[in-house]
């Protein structure tokens, strides 16, 4: 689905003396992040290792640095969301939506406010009416035009580009 959540953790001491040192860890357990955590305090090439920071991530719904508990609190988050069939895209928009990045809260946004994944707006428009129990007559079939129909009603609801292709669709808040 998405990239799988993982940060790059360096040790600062290290960096701050002119070495790049650290590495890449998965961001889905908290026992494998501090035992990672303190192979990297304990390798480091100074002597006064004691602090670690995320410099490069993916598959987190944030574009900046942050602490490895974080990073972790963050990944976890991900994958709640993907074991439910969400993109990565889909967390991101919660997020800027409730403006909270607590797990319980977002998980309740996208339980009361999203309306399923589409192909695109004409699709979502031909859903929206047969979930409505209207079925339009084989005659006017080709007069329907659903496209403009999708596109006028997703002025009514909020909506994300997928990576992985169409669109979420949520209820405005």
């Amino acid at each position: 689905m998405t990239t799988e959540p993982q940060a790059w953790i360096g040790c600062l001491a290290a960096y701050n003396s002119g070495h790049l040192h650290g590495e890449w860890v998965d961001l889905d357990c908290e026992v494998a992040l501090d035992e990672a955590c303190k192979k990297i305090l304990a390798t480091s090439p100074v002597d006064d290792a004691e602090e670690l920071w995320v410099m490069d991530h993916e598959g987190l719904p944030i574009s900046r640095e942050c602490s490895p508990a974080e990073a972790l609190r963050l990944g976890l988050i991900v994958h709640a969301f993907e074991g439910r069939g969400f993109d990565l895209e889909i967390v991101t928009f919660a997020m800027d939506q409730i403006q909270s990045d607590g797990l319980a809260e977002l998980l309740e946004y996208v339980d009361n406010n999203y309306l399923g994944h589409f192909e695109d707006a004409e699709s979502m428009a031909y859903d929206h009416c047969e979930s409505m129990g209207w079925e339009a007559p084989a005659w006017a079939i080709h007069f329907i035009d659903y496209k403009a129909m999708g596109e006028a009603l997703l002025q009514d609801y909020s909506h994300v580009e997928l990576n992985s292709g169409g669109i979420a669709v949520f209820y405005n808040q």
